[in-house]
């Protein structure tokens, strides 16, 4: 699947909108906003139908004695598919704490770590408030032992030479943008043909979207649901 960059989207457009001279629509700033525009409602749709296309892995390095770790820059909106620390012999999930309590228990020097999603107060405009807070805190000095998997962004384009990293749907950017461009016009004609052309690629997104499968594997995986809420 061939990527394109952002400068290559932008000629297409300019040649399918004719809009070279810059004079109705700014190419280096108002153009790029659509394409994003365009960018964010495809993700939206993909995060609804099949989350995993944008499933992602990080290390966070532990520093000793430390309990809070921000979250991956590119994670949306804070969604972890799960953390797993391994040290090469001691291997296992860390499991989000959901009753409070538990922490009154917790034996900073012999328990695996748990982990709280906290929304704290200071801002970061990247990520957010979110971070994890281990329990307990680390007992580790540089260590990347802990991975975590998470749901990351789309990627938004703003060098020409950034890449669209959703290429399966470049053809519903297109139709997004040139939509909005229509609307922008307030041609009639031109916007009934690009709304049904915008209609038609976000109907063949969410169908290949519906279709995707991460394997054909047939292992029936025990439900074990039952007693680990019971043992919480």
């Amino acid at each position: 699947m061939q990527l394109f960059t952002l400068a290559q989207i932008k000629e297409k457009l300019s040649y399918d909108l004719d809009i070279f001279d810059g004079d109705f629509i700014n190419l280096e700033s108002e153009l790029p906003g659509y394409i994003n525009e365009a960018i964010d409602d495809a993700e939206a749709i993909i995060h609804k139908l099949y989350e995993d296309y944008f499933l992602s892995r990080a290390t966070i390095t532990l520093v000793n004695g430390t309990a809070q770790y921000a979250l991956p820059t590119d994670i949306y909106s804070a969604k972890i598919r799960g953390i797993y620390y391994n040290d090469g012999t001691k291997k296992y999930e860390i499991k989000r704490i959901k009753k409070f309590s538990q922490l009154l228990n917790i034996d900073a020097n012999s328990d695996e770590y748990g982990y709280i999603l906290l929304n704290n107060g200071a801002t970061n405009t990247v990520t957010g408030n979110f971070k994890i807070e281990l329990q307990p805190p680390s007992r580790e000095a540089s260590s990347s032992n802990v991975t975590i998997f998470y749901i990351r962004n789309a990627k938004r384009l703003s060098a020409d030479t950034d890449y669209c990293d959703i290429p399966e749907f470049i053809n519903f950017i297109y139709a997004h943008v040139k939509y909005n461009v229509s609307k922008k016009e307030k041609i009639g004609q031109d916007l009934t043909v690009t709304g049904t052309l915008l209609r038609e690629q976000k109907l063949l997104m969410e169908q290949v979207l519906s279709d995707m499968v991460p394997d054909e594997g047939n292992n029936i995986e025990g439900d074990m649901s039952f007693y680990q809420d019971f043992d919480d």
